[in-house]
C-alpha cells in the first residue's frame, strides 16, 4: 500500500511510570519502519525535566503543579514538533508519530486531576498555553490529533511489575 496516499496516523503510549512504554515505542517503531513506513517518535523528555530540576521539585511539592505541567507539556510538544520537522527534511513525509504520552494527555489527564491545586485562574493561563502550543503543531499532527487518526495503546502492568523496573 502506498504510505504517502495515506494520512497520517498518530500511535500515543500511556502508562504509568515504568510501564514499558519506552520498551514499545521502540518495538513498534522498529516494525512499522520494517514495513517501509517512515515513523516519528517522540519520546517523553524526562531529561530535560529532570535536569531542569522541575520533575524532582514537584515530587517535593505538588504546589508547583502549574510550573510542571506548562513546562511538561511545552517540551512534548516541542519534541514532537522536532522530531516531525527533521523527518520531513529528510524523508519529505511522514506515515506514522509514536508519542510517548501525549500533550492531550498532559491537559486532559495530569492538568485536570491538579485542578485543585492549581485553582481557576492558573487552569485559565494553561488554557491560553494550551491553545498557544497547538497552533505549532503541524498541522498534519494537529489534525490527527483533532481528528480520528490518532490512537492510544494504554499498558497497565501491575505496580508490582513496575517497581521492579524502577529498581
Amino acid at each position: 500500500k502506498n504510505c504517502a496516499a495515506q494520512p497520517l496516523k498518530v500511535l500515543v503510549i500511556e502508562g504509568a511510570i515504568a510501564a514499558g512504554k519506552s520498551t514499545l515505542v521502540g518495538h513498534l517503531a522498529k516494525a512499522l519502519t520494517d514495513l517501509g513506513m517512515v515513523v516519528v517518535v517522540a519520546p517523553e523528555p524526562v531529561e530535560e525535566w529532570e535536569e531542569v530540576g522541575i520533575l524532582s521539585a514537584f515530587y517535593k511539592d505538588p504546589t508547583l503543579a502549574y510550573s510542571f505541567q506548562t513546562f511538561t507539556c511545552m517540551t512534548r510538544i516541542r519534541s514532537m514538533c522536532d522530531a516531525f520537522s527533521a523527518a520531513m527534511k529528510k524523508h519529505g513525509r511522514v506515515d506514522v508519530v509514536i508519542a510517548e504520552r501525549s500533550p492531550l494527555t498532559d491537559r486532559y489527564v495530569f492538568m485536570k486531576l491538579q485542578t485543585d491545586i492549581v485553582g481557576p485562574m492558573h487552569m485559565k493561563m494553561y488554557e491560553v498555553w494550551w491553545k498557544e502550543w497547538m497552533r505549532l503543531v503541524p498541522k498534519p499532527i494537529a489534525e490527527a490529533l483533532g481528528g480520528d487518526q490518532w490512537y492510544e495503546i494504554w499498558l497497565n502492568p501491575s505496580i508490582e511489575s513496575c517497581m521492579k523496573r524502577l529498581h
